[in-house]
């Protein structure tokens, strides 16, 4: 609930709090008395009332209104009371130098339309069922509505006592990270809601925490970005650059012969497979056709499309990489496996 003060910018200044006014009750009372008893016919003391009121006769004057003490331009007062929200008005009315001010209160009607949702499930978050919303996280621990759900190994908290996480992962300790692992004892990774596309994407924080996803879909590539793959077992390089007004790709085999290849966007698509493709990895676990690589005109980036290989292409999300949430996303965090899916 916020009271809301409605002006004109030749009015006096009013002091208020919640609920009550400072001013003195019974000078506001004969000054209302006094307004009545001298009023001209067209000129009725509520103006929210009377569509005809003075309010029509300054229209020249720029309405604003203040919202917990802060000042904002606004658009015409007629406008503000038709917009969808429950008003409760207060039963009184005050008038200086001929301009009323009109004080109610408005009860927001909660935002239901939050777009898209995510469910995530799997061992990472213990086989709870999380739902994130464009808010963030359902009842997360940090309890804020800023688009970002950050997970973590253990509650640590600021100096006011919140916490940096709203999940606390169920994160394996492996090889040789110690439990005294900076990476270990704070955010690892976040899911971040963009509202400009209506988007979700996950967000790596940590150099030392890897995210394998098996890529079932579309995964398109930044520019001026090393991204890492796993094609059948064969790890690749991709590295996306700009020359001259055309973008350029160059992919890098890690295989005994270090093979290295570089085209430019009018050369896609770029075909990757065992044999008879642009991109040949002699290698048993690649299938003979294995993925391919083409160019989007419309976005002005490069993508990569498994088509169907038997062993599948795995990306790996490494620190400060940004991977778009679609559809339903098998993935795992080293070794713990997750899932990811999105709901209407």
């Amino acid at each position: 609930m916020k009271n809301i003060l409605y002006y004109f910018d030749c009015c006096k200044k009013v002091n208020y709090q919640d609920e009550t006014l400072t001013t003195n009750t019974s000078q506001i009372e004969s000054k209302i008395s006094l307004k009545s008893q001298k009023k001209e016919k067209n000129a009725p003391i509520n103006p929210f009332l009377n569509p005809n009121s003075i309010l029509t006769k300054y229209n020249n004057i720029s309405p604003r209104f203040i919202d917990n003490g802060i000042l904002n331009d606004s658009e015409n007062i007629s406008t503000k009371l038709s917009k969808k929200q429950s008003f409760k008005k207060v039963n009184s009315l005050i008038s200086f130098s001929n301009f009323p001010i009109q004080i109610v209160q408005i009860d927001k009607k909660e935002n239901k339309n939050l777009g898209p949702k995510l469910l995530l499930t799997g061992e990472l978050f213990h086989n709870k069922e999380i739902v994130i919303n464009a808010n963030g996280m359902i009842d997360g621990l940090r309890q804020k509505n800023d688009s970002v759900t950050y997970f973590g190994t253990k509650i640590i908290n600021d100096y006011r006592g919140v916490p940096y996480i709203d999940f606390v992962i169920n994160y394996q300790l492996i090889g040789e990270k110690e439990e005294n692992d900076d990476s270990l004892t704070g955010r690892i990774f976040n899911i971040y809601y963009q509202k400009r596309t209506k988007d979700y994407y996950i967000h790596v924080i940590h150099d030392s925490t890897i995210i394998y996803y098996e890529i079932n879909n579309i995964v398109y590539f930044d520019d001026d970005k090393n991204y890492f793959l796993l094609i059948g077992n064969v790890f690749v390089t991709i590295i996306t650059k700009i020359i001259g007004s055309k973008k350029g790709i160059d992919i890098e085999i890690e295989n005994s012969n270090n093979d290295y290849y570089s085209f430019n966007e009018d050369e896609a698509p770029i075909t990757i497979g065992r044999t008879n493709c642009k991109v040949t990895i002699a290698k048993e676990s690649v299938s003979k056709y294995h993925s391919i690589i083409e160019f989007s005109k419309e976005s002005q980036k490069f993508y990569y499309k498994d088509i169907g290989s038997t062993n599948g292409s795995i990306l790996l999300v490494k620190e400060d990489d940004n991977l778009l949430i679609q559809g339903e996303m098998n993935l795992k965090l080293d070794n713990v496996p997750f899932r990811i899916l999105n709901l209407p």
